[in-house]
């Protein structure tokens, strides 16, 4: 039986910078794509954005590294004056979510878990049934990565997740 390689990518945001610098810089010692060298992506928050943009998106190590780039987080965070003039005295979200769906969409457009080259899992979490969700290429298909993207990653009281077409 041949190996089997799986690539397991944590959250942590801004921090998701570093492991995309060490993906890169493994895929070019490799000299081949890693969506050809692993069987089994998995990831959570950013890591699961990650790992779509490696197994759906087919991303190189250049990709990536643009994805996470500080102008993309620039993007992603960005929020009014006044929501900044508000500071602790908001009761929704920091961030209106509309500059995380527009980045998301313009690397993933209409892919969806079953494009996924090899196998791919992405954690989340349901808050109304309070369990973990695991959301797959193989069982979950034709849930979009978008939808995926913004069920596994950021707090719901930092960004604003738009109406999602996942059925938990």
């Amino acid at each position: 039986m041949a190996n089997k390689y799986l690539l397991s990518l944590d959250g942590g945001g801004v921090r998701e910078l570093a492991t995309v610098t060490f993906l890169a810089n493994l895929e070019k010692a490799l000299g081949e794509p890693l969506y050809k060298k692993f069987d089994f992506f998995i990831g959570t928050s950013a890591g699961a954005i990650t790992a779509m943009a490696l197994s759906i998106a087919k991303m190189n190590g250049d990709n990536l590294l643009e994805l996470w780039s500080e102008q993309t987080f620039e993007r992603i965070l960005d929020s009014s004056l006044w929501d900044s003039k508000l500071g602790l005295m908001q009761i929704n979200p920091k961030y209106d979510g509309k500059g995380k769906t527009q980045v998301l969409t313009e690397y993933f457009g209409n892919l969806k878990l079953g494009d996924a080259s090899g196998d791919l899992a992405i954690t989340s979490y349901d808050i109304e049934e309070r369990k973990p969700l695991l959301l797959t290429s193989y069982g979950n298909a034709n849930i979009s990565a978008i939808d995926a993207g913004h069920a596994s990653s950021a707090a719901q009281f930092i960004i604003q997740l738009p109406e999602s077409e996942i059925d938990t």
